[in-house]
């Protein structure tokens, strides 16, 4: 069989993916918006290694079980209910209370007004979404993969009244989808 694509010109290359972009937006079944195509007609016209592709996230995106998943995760982070996962695969404690305690490398927050933090982590898709994937699933894995999710929160504690416990309040908390692999991109998914 060998490379087909091989024996072709780059024009003749780009002009297949055109189609198969076309292709799969013309059977998108029951998407609003075809994260894959979007992305593949993008990455054939970007000719800027620096640019920034920024998109309102699908629907499918932002309600996606394993996005969910990593937000409730990342709440747990900044609320110091989970340790944080670092590259190279350490963990520590990186939310609320280690700023509250002053513990480096987190300057002493004194719980005045609000606070920010940022945290960043791999969502994977699984590759059996090829197989047993709905039209949506399918979308992503295709488009994304794996990708970064990046969140920023603000938040406000205060000391619960007659009690040694905290009320967090998430004053802000927002979501982006970064994708650095193949071209850069943004999916923002909620603030």
């Amino acid at each position: 069989m060998g490379d087909e694509l091989g024996k072709q010109s780059p024009s003749q290359v780009a002009g297949f993916y055109k189609r198969l972009a076309d292709s799969v937006d013309n059977n998108k079944g029951s998407l609003q918006m075809s994260l894959s195509a979007a992305l593949m007609r993008h990455w054939l016209t970007n000719r800027d290694p620096k640019s920034l592709f920024e998109f309102e996230a699908p629907d499918h995106l932002k309600t996606n079980e394993k996005v969910i998943d990593t937000l409730k995760y990342h709440r747990q982070v900044y609320l110091t209910e989970e340790k944080a996962r670092l590259t190279g695969g350490t963990e520590k404690w990186a939310g609320i209370i280690p700023r509250l305690k002053g513990k480096p490398p987190y300057p002493k927050w004194n719980g005045i007004g609000a606070i920010s933090m940022e945290y960043q982590s791999l969502v994977e898709l699984p590759l059996l979404y090829q197989l047993t994937g709905s039209d949506e699933e399918r979308d992503l894995l295709y488009g994304l993969h794996g990708f970064q999710l990046k969140t920023k929160v603000s938040v406000t504690a205060s000391i619960i009244k007659n009690s040694q416990k905290l009320r967090v309040v998430f004053a802000n908390f927002e979501a982006a989808v970064i994708d650095c692999q193949v071209s850069r991109h943004r999916g923002l998914i909620l603030s």
